[in-house]
């Protein structure tokens, strides 16, 4: 195993629901993912992060959750007020993209594009068997439901 031997050493969760849900997606995960993911995660909380999360910013409002790099280790706040807006599905969604970055070792590998570690996070959560809720997802739920009830002339501009 990795610098910790099971999640009980990383875990400190304390909204039951989010608990739960956690542990819904850790369930999922293949066993050979899980041994990398206790390799390059240090800490998972939804209280008092041990680093600073901006969360009174307008532009944080649809924050759900931040995975961050200490120690050449992963850290991943969630956010509990904001993942309240959402569903159980939409919850475990987010939980896995953040765990994909930790997994990817996104948080300390800051010379991966952005936008490409958010695809890849979507992607990898997907292929755990989640519908990836991350940047990348949310922008996408955000424009499906925009544009639900769109028909084809709706999304053309005028010549």
């Amino acid at each position: 195993m990795g610098k910790y031997g099971n999640l009980s050493e990383i875990k400190d969760i304390q909204s039951e629901r989010l608990s739960r849900l956690f542990d819904d997606v850790w369930k999922r995960i293949p066993p050979r993912s899980k041994g990398e993911l206790l390799k390059r995660l240090w800490y998972v909380t939804d209280h008092d992060p041990p680093f600073y999360v901006p969360l009174s910013s307008e532009d944080t409002k649809h924050l759900y959750a931040r995975t961050y790099c200490d120690d050449d280790l992963g850290a991943i706040f969630l956010v509990s007020e904001n993942l309240a807006e959402l569903d159980d599905d939409e919850v475990r969604g987010v939980i896995a993209h953040e765990l994909a970055h930790a997994y990817l070792d996104h948080p300390c590998n800051a010379h991966v594009d952005e936008q490409q570690r958010e695809i890849d996070a979507d992607n990898l959560a997907e292929r755990w068997g989640f519908e990836s809720y991350g940047e990348m997802g949310y922008i996408f739920k955000m424009w499906e439901e925009k544009h639900a009830n769109d028909t084809p002339n709706d999304t053309t501009t005028a010549q």
